[in-house]
């Protein structure tokens, strides 16, 4: 009775509210929250109840939240779902115990601090970060690829704490760690098995070997070009090396995939034993890493034969300049030609090794 007849400067601030909402007004109510005492916030944690990939539950915490302290029970559906979003924009909620995260991430984006949102204060820091490993839960959770990709590329510059906490959460979800390792050019290889492993769902894959037995000796190929040590290294032939690096691979193994690519295979095969092939009298393909004589000085010649067999197929039955379209220039063809020439080729660096890789 007081409220109607317009006597409410009297009146507690947390039943003006209550009178504000079960009358349905929403002018009212948005005035009141925007200006809420000290004395009706409580200090707070939000917890949340959430599944994980091995069937179990987790509780989820984010810190330093606050929570309205009256009663909104009696307030309809629609208003309580523009009261809930005014109060999230300023970290309060009207409960604590969540189960499940999809409604509280559904408010949350209501509220705009799913994309948009960044701590303005160091209090809030702590609160934001339990925020964004909420969300990217729930994009493994979920299978939301797309939805993690857009979130890191707002939230995550590079490779971070931030990264390193959201790869404990992916736990064994291989594309959420392809998505999260990818962002940083000193995990390629890493990236590059993660995302192998995320095709191979299901199947137990440890080292580019397994990859190979399984029937992808080209992903396996693939992904041995980013391994973080040299190519000689990971591939060998006969007896399985013991290192426990998943990055060996056999030439073996390689073989039934890579037949239809002869000078792909030959060139497999230089990188493994390092040493020159005869495939024709007078024709002798150099060495595919650089080759340093017995004085430690640069082998120009054999690197220049090397450079010549890169343009050349395995049997010498064709070339590049062969393959290469009629309609190109002739200026084009010209630089290709004399970047590979072998005997006019002027020998001006000292280390070729050095300067050309």
């Amino acid at each position: 009775m007081i409220l109607e007849q317009s006597q409410a400067s009297n009146v507690a601030w947390d039943s003006q509210l209550k009178y504000a909402v079960v009358h349905h007004s929403w002018s009212a109510s948005t005035s009141l929250i925007s200006d809420i005492p000290s004395s009706e916030l409580q200090e707070s944690e939000l917890e949340i109840q959430v599944p994980t990939s091995r069937n179990g539950i987790v509780v989820v915490t984010i810190p330093k939240v606050k929570r309205l302290a009256p009663n909104l029970d009696a307030c309809s559906n629609w208003l309580r779902y523009l009261v809930e979003r005014d109060l999230a924009r300023g970290h309060i909620f009207l409960r604590s115990l969540w189960t499940g995260a999809t409604e509280l991430l559904s408010l949350l984006s209501r509220a705009g601090l799913i994309f948009s949102h960044s701590a303005s204060d160091v209090q809030q820091v702590d609160t934001v970060q339990a925020i964004q490993q909420l969300v990217v839960r729930s994009c493994v959770q979920y299978r939301l690829p797309w939805l993690l990709e857009l979130y890191l590329d707002q939230h995550l510059s590079g490779f971070d704490e931030d990264a390193e906490t959201f790869l404990e959460i992916a736990e064994d979800c291989h594309w959420a760690r392809w998505l999260l390792l990818s962002r940083d050019n000193k995990y390629e290889y890493e990236a590059s098995f993660a995302n192998a492993m995320a095709i191979f769902a299901g199947q137990s894959i440890l080292t580019l070997d397994d990859m190979a037995t399984f029937g992808s000796e080209l992903m396996a190929l693939s992904t041995l070009a980013y391994a973080p040590v040299l190519p000689q290294k990971c591939l060998y032939s006969g007896v399985k090396k013991q290192s426990g690096n998943s990055w060996q691979c056999s030439l073996e193994q390689l073989q039934a995939g890579l037949k239809p690519f002869p000078t792909l295979w030959n060139t497999l095969k230089f990188w493994c034993l390092g040493k020159k092939v005869k495939v024709d009298p007078g024709k002798i393909v150099g060495y595919f890493f650089c080759h340093y004589d017995d004085t430690g000085e640069a082998d120009l010649p054999s690197y220049l034969q090397w450079r010549l067999s890169l343009f050349s197929s395995a049997d010498y039955g064709t070339s590049l300049l062969t393959l290469l379209p009629r309609w190109l220039p002739k200026s084009f063809k010209r630089v290709l030609y004399l970047s590979i020439q072998v005997g006019d080729y002027p020998s001006l660096v000292s280390d070729p090794c050095k300067t050309w890789f």
